[in-house]
């Protein structure tokens, strides 16, 4: 009887805990990339399904083990650190239940977990179970492509009947209105109509006049016209491109440190005409990952490498370690392939960096394998010119900004200089060196835009107190897989390639950073997912 009772409080205490925290998704990502690797580092080959036994009662698979803990009773208090068992025996206040027995975790980690237990121990509901045998027992990766999100898209009839007349998509709401006894609502006015019709499509109220036109004629030939009109419309473009922009996490503002700052608006420029000129969606997709590389696109295309050009960079400060830099790098890597996953798959691709995905079929290989393809890319400023001039419009360019420089900085010694003809004199010779440099080079004042190009990225140590990253020309790397996410701990190297959830044959990426395979396996491989995403 006793222990039925202390069964049902225990029961109700993690119920209560489990209600009375509103966890939200930073915090699960949150466990996912700081505190699920520690366990899987320091607790689970004891205490989680993959040991086989439990050792103590002590399940850490899923939240409601952790709460109940084992032998010692509750583990974690939620909002509680210093009450929790769990933190006790990590910082071994215990005495007899030091964990991990094999020295205590560093206090940065453990500070970690008590920052997780005291903002509500957040967990994913519903957490595979590994299992001693099957490690990766959460991922049945051939049984998820029976899933129906994986599936091509099935066939459906596109017959509209006439006599109600309906379209296909009018169809399957009567249909489930049906099978649910709900009743439509009728059909709207020609005001509300042409109303919804314009904020739909181009976010602005319909015109007066066109309000009036369609009321006093509201016919089917009048309400095509009506679409044509709006999807012509500049204000078509502007209105859906900002959904995608959305998406793809576009910025006006560039990191100060970058070469050129002012281009970003170019790439929104771009998607706004993609929109607007009705670009298929499987080249909008190849042009944004590698207009570069692709013959048949146009010098305005590089834009389009905006994608990944404008995608966040972090300042990489030479006097700090090579570790340190090697982990900015990886941050970088991070948020491409979330881009990547959330915006084209619909799926949280950065999960696995530090271990299998927990609730989506990717593997931490995959994770890698994408990884080595933005290793291979570098962010860089390009000229808007033909790709065979980009060079040299580069290097002048280069040349000209540091020329401004010294301008600039002989203008500030004038004001102060007792001999002002000295520094007005090199004021005049460096107008005169950037006057024939204009002149040698005919495009030097063409637009630039964020883009990327084919070099892979390196960090190495500069002698005893210096970091440097050497970026390699027209050279692709396969990186090799960090051990939670860290560096310093390196795994098998994985070979670019798409996730093995869409290419079960694993095939490589050969033809340079593989930026344009990447874009042909989104768009053939997983065209059904990709549909059902964009839609």
């Amino acid at each position: 009887m006793k222990k039925i009772i202390t069964y049902v409080q225990v029961t109700v205490f993690i119920c209560v805990m489990l209600c009375s925290w509103r966890l939200s998704a930073d915090d699960i990502n949150f466990f996912e990339a700081k505190i699920r690797p520690l366990l899987v580092q320091h607790c689970y080959e004891c205490h989680s399904a993959q040991a086989g036994v439990v050792e103590s009662g002590f399940d850490m698979d899923t939240r409601a083990g952790l709460l109940e803990g084992g032998d010692r009773g509750i583990a974690v208090v939620v909002g509680k650190p210093t009450e929790s068992t769990l933190m006790k025996a990590l910082s071994y206040r215990l005495g007899d239940l030091e964990m991990p027995p094999g020295g205590k975790l560093p206090q940065p980690e453990r500070d970690l977990i008590a920052d997780w237990i005291r903002t509500g121990a957040a967990m994913p509901l519903g957490d595979a179970k590994q299992t001693k045998d099957n490690p990766r027992a959460g991922i049945d990766i051939a049984a998820a492509r029976s899933h129906w999100a994986f599936r091509p898209l099935d066939a459906v009839s596109t017959r509209v009947d006439r006599k109600l007349r309906l379209n296909p998509v009018d169809r399957w709401v009567l249909h489930y209105q049906k099978k649910n006894r709900l009743h439509g609502a009728g059909p709207a006015s020609p005001q509300q109509l042409i109303r919804r019709l314009s904020f739909n499509l181009t976010g602005l109220a319909p015109e007066w006049r066109d309000v009036a036109a369609y009321s006093a004629d509201p016919t089917e030939a009048q309400y095509r016209k009506l679409v044509s009109q709006y999807l012509s419309s500049p204000a078509y473009g502007e209105r859906w491109a900002r959904h995608w922009l959305d998406l793809v996490r576009y910025t006006d503002t560039t990191a100060s440190w970058l070469e050129s700052t002012a281009g970003s608006f170019r790439y929104r420029d771009w998607v706004v005409t993609a929109f607007n000129d009705d670009v298929p969606y499987d080249r909008f997709i190849k042009l944004q990952f590698a207009a570069d590389l692709m013959e048949d696109s146009e010098v305005e295309d590089v834009a389009a490498l905006g994608l990944v050009g404008l995608s966040p960079t972090y300042w990489k400060e030479p006097r700090l370690a090579p570790l340190v830099i090697k982990a900015v790098v990886a941050e970088e890597w991070e948020e491409r392939i979330d881009m990547v996953g959330r915006t084209f798959l619909g799926l949280s691709l950065a999960c696995a960096r530090c271990h299998d995905h927990k609730m989506d079929p990717v593997t931490q290989e995959d994770y890698y394998a994408l990884a080595g393809v933005f290793a291979s890319s570098r962010i860089l400023d390009i000229p808007l010119v033909v790709q065979s001039e980009q060079a040299v419009v580069r290097a002048a360019f280069k040349k000209a900004t540091a020329i401004r420089v010294k301008i600039q900085q002989q203008k500030v010694l004038e004001k102060g200089a007792e001999d002002k003809e000295v520094h007005a004199k090199l004021i005049v010779e460096l107008q005169a060196e950037l006057e024939a440099l204009s002149t040698s080079t005919p495009h030097l004042d063409s637009p630039r835009v964020m883009a990327v190009v084919e070099d892979s990225i390196s960090v190495v140590a500069d002698g005893p107190e210096m970091t440097k990253v050497v970026y390699t020309p027209n050279h692709a790397i396969d990186v090799a897989v960090q051990l939670r996410g860290n560096p310093a701990t390196l795994g098998e190297v994985i070979p670019r390639r798409f996730i093995e959830l869409m290419d079960p044959q694993k095939i490589s990426f050969v033809n340079g950073s593989g930026r344009l395979e990447l874009a042909q396996s989104l768009v053939s491989n997983s065209e059904g997912l990709l549909a059902r995403v964009i839609v």
